[in-house]
């Protein structure tokens, strides 16, 4: 059999164990789960301001078009006033930071600009009949008025131009592709929209030049840019803007190429569009979110893609890539694994003890006091302190105590009734020497006889059957 010493402790350690390692089991469960959703909630409350700030930017060229078109309805005139336009547009830019570059073609070839250059000078551009149409471009003052001449280039016709086209056969806003500009090596995006007038004539076509390093800015400055790769491509996979402060382009002495999301310099945006590919094969095919789950560099890996639904069809898809580690450190899971070690090793530790001490250690001390009331040696005084108790342990020592009394006393008078005997027998070995008188043996069996009935009186004996 096995010990109580043992057994006890067993039966104690080995539930709490086992019910210790399916909470820790199901604690980190539970971790890694509430980081997914966590995860998964801020990024897509991260998307939710993305597609906000999009929609903004995006609506300033419509606010330069119904600016400009309710001061034509007032005036129509203003349109044939260079003068005036170049200060309209010149105002325009200032209030609105992101435009690079406003400009008006008219069908009769006539064109006027403003633009914002690299180093914050503001230049005019002009073409028409006055010029015999060519392009001659201008310094403005902080003013807006026309000073020095920088150049003067051939023939310009903007009704050859791409926006102009496009913009001629339809009455709503039209985008150009996100191109990268030569000189700034930023990325931008014209819109374009015609003017009629009342009857429905084309008067011209206002075209606005859009950077879009705003929204790289804006990505960076996101909270969930310190943890996760914030992307917006195009549905060709063309990178438009970034967390990262990686260039977009790729520059060479004859051309400026848009950097394609598998070619960034960073390998980890490489693999998100990997995985993108494998996934969709085609962005356009992105037309709700989707959430993934991949693995990099041996770290997990959470990704939100979500379309921007938008009226100016553009298909521009956010992706947002959070590492977990970022989110909940490995070293953190370590630090919390070996926390509940060493809180399960405590709490059996203390387990133990205390069931040491309530039952263990009790029952000891009652298996020495048996031994001791075998021994002769019993004393109630050693387990006082037990009978006191009011549990099942105080229970069993008062009927032990009870018990032990008792047997005390039966071999109490037992080891009586056998000196009597012995003192009997004594008695009966001296009267060997008066076996001549038989009034005398008479005598003391006679005497034998009484004691005997006596002792049976005292203790009568119970018939079985």
């Amino acid at each position: 059999m096995v010990s109580l010493k043992k057994l006890i402790p067993i039966l104690t350690v080995t539930p709490l164990m086992a019910t210790l390692a399916f909470t820790g089991v199901l604690a980190i469960y539970n971790a890694d789960k509430t980081v997914d959703e966590l995860s998964r909630s801020w990024m897509k409350e991260s998307v939710m301001q993305i597609k906000s700030q999009v929609h903004l930017n995006l609506r300033q060229p419509e606010i330069i078009y119904k600016l400009s078109l309710n001061r034509y309805q007032s005036n129509p005139s203003i349109w044939k006033n260079t003068q005036n336009l170049t200060i309209n547009f010149y105002n325009k830019i200032r209030f609105f930071p992101s435009v690079s570059n406003i400009y008006f073609g008219s069908p009769n070839q006539e064109f006027i600009g403003v633009k914002l250059n690299e180093n914050g000078q503001f230049t005019q551009s002009y073409s028409g009949e006055n010029t015999d149409y060519q392009h001659i471009t201008s310094i403005l003052d902080r003013n807006g008025q026309r000073g020095q001449v920088l150049s003067k280039d051939s023939v310009f016709n903007p009704t050859t131009r791409p926006w102009y086209q496009a913009a001629q056969k339809t009455n709503n806003l039209v985008w150009s592709p996100v191109y990268p500009h030569f000189t700034t090596r930023q990325l931008g995006i014209t819109a374009a929209q015609a003017v009629r007038d009342r009857q429905g004539n084309l008067v011209g076509v206002l075209g606005i030049d859009y950077f879009l390093n705003s929204l790289n800015q804006f990505l960076r400055d996101l909270p969930i840019s310190k943890a996760a790769k914030v992307l917006i491509i195009q549905q060709d996979g063309q990178l438009i803007a970034s967390s990262d402060p990686d260039p977009l382009t790729l520059f060479d002495p004859e051309s400026e190429t848009h950097l394609m999301i598998t070619q960034s310099p960073d390998p980890m945006v490489q693999k998100i569009g990997e995985i993108l590919i494998a996934k969709f094969s085609d962005f356009s095919l992105i037309s709700e979110p989707q959430s993934l789950i991949f693995y990099h560099n041996g770290q997990k890996q959470l990704v939100w893609v979500e379309p921007i639904e938008n009226h100016w069809n553009l298909h521009w898809v956010v992706v947002v890539a959070l590492s977990e580690s970022n989110v909940f450190h490995p070293a953190k899971k370590r630090t919390i694994y070996i926390f509940m070690i060493l809180a399960a090793t405590v709490g059996s530790a203390l387990a133990v003890w205390n069931m040491h001490q309530l039952v263990v250690s009790p029952l000891l001390r009652l298996n020495t006091t048996a031994k001791q009331l075998k021994n002769r040696r019993f004393k109630p005084e050693k387990i006082a302190d037990l009978v006191k108790r009011n549990d099942e342990i105080g229970q069993f020592s008062r009927v032990f105590e009870e018990m032990a009394l008792l047997i005390q006393e039966q071999q109490s008078n037992l080891e009586k009734r056998i000196e009597q005997l012995s003192t009997y027998k004594t008695k009966a070995s001296s009267s060997e020497d008066t076996e001549n008188s038989p009034e005398l043996n008479s005598s003391y069996w006679d005497y034998l006889k009484q004691k005997s009935q006596k002792i049976r009186r005292k203790t009568p004996l119970e018939k079985h059957d």
